[in-house]
């Protein structure tokens, strides 16, 4: 007798709990925004040495980290490490910073406060690399 109650109440809670954990999956046919995001890189201190390119068809909301672990290495040589949050570049085309100093990048000018890992792109844009100094650093934030 008590059965029958307990069992229809489990299930009762079995069919919220299901409803509840639905998840409602994107059309696939949705369009992505995608647009170009153009680098510059520039490898001499007084900025003569630079190299330029673009890349197509990078969609709204891509990281900066996954677009570089894209870029065909014959545009640029890249060492980054680490991962997601805590990734950075240590090297472009075997170029690293001393130990005052680093690369680092602006995006159409800005100076990000997030790593490459965190900074989601929203093309059309450009990025600029460049070694600083780690009071340069200091002193554009």
């Amino acid at each position: 007798m008590f059965r029958l109650p307990a069992i229809a109440l489990s299930l009762l809670f079995i069919t919220i709990g299901c409803e509840s954990n639905q998840v409602t999956q994107p059309a696939s046919n949705e369009a992505v925004e995608t647009g170009t995001v153009s680098f510059e890189v520039i490898l001499s201190e007084d900025g003569q040495e630079s190299i330029q390119f673009d890349v197509s068809d990078v969609a709204k909301g891509s990281t900066l980290e996954s677009v570089m672990r894209a870029i065909d290495p014959e545009d640029l040589t890249l060492e980054i490490s680490g991962g997601g949050l805590t990734a950075f570049v240590v090297s472009i085309n075997d170029q690293t910073g001393g130990s005052q100093s680093g690369w680092v990048y602006t995006v159409d000018g800005d100076n990000p406060d997030v790593g490459i890992g965190g900074f989601e792109l929203d093309p059309p844009t450009t990025v600029r690399w460049k070694i600083a100094s780690f009071d340069e650093i200091a002193d554009n934030n």
